[in-house]
């Protein structure tokens, strides 16, 4: 833990994805963008997909303006993060499916010759791994826990 921070909240579960999701980033013969996958292979929601919406409605709320460069870090007085969400793991049993589609022609608004494309989508009812962690010093433990409550809520 870094600037004297004594105190680390972590915590655990599962995300389950409510509607078909994809990030690309993997590489697999016959189709155009797969998702990504972690150095192992398996396929992986990349951490930035999660803590970038959960940093825009922080910021969006009213009661989160004061404890944005606290709790998220900036370049000027706090430096990095205390929040650290680690990229989410797909469980065994979630569902792949592809996608297709074509590309659209924007004087004619119609589908464009030769441009046809396919995805492949993590399903709807895809189940994650989570985790995250907050640092903080033992002065603001009960601020932060707080904070981290309201946040996570905001998954749910």
């Amino acid at each position: 833990m870094a600037r004297g921070d004594t105190v680390r909240f972590e915590v655990r579960g599962n995300l389950l994805a409510l509607t078909p999701i994809h990030f690309g980033g993997g590489d697999e013969p016959g189709i155009d963008a797969t998702p990504f996958v972690d150095g192992a292979g398996r396929l992986t929601v990349p951490a930035t997909g999660v803590v970038g919406p959960l940093r825009a409605a922080a910021a969006a709320h009213p009661n989160w303006r004061h404890r944005m460069s606290v709790f998220f870090g900036d370049s000027e007085s706090e430096g990095a993060s205390r929040f650290v969400v680690h990229d989410l793991l797909l469980r065994p049993g979630s569902g792949r499916s592809v996608r297709e589609g074509v590309g659209i022609d924007r004087r004619t608004g119609a589908a464009a010759d030769g441009i046809k494309f396919n995805r492949m989508v993590l399903d709807a009812g895809s189940s994650m791994a989570f985790s995250c962690a907050v640092s903080c010093n033992a002065a603001t433990a009960e601020e932060f826990s707080d904070s981290l409550d309201e946040l996570l809520s905001w998954l749910a």
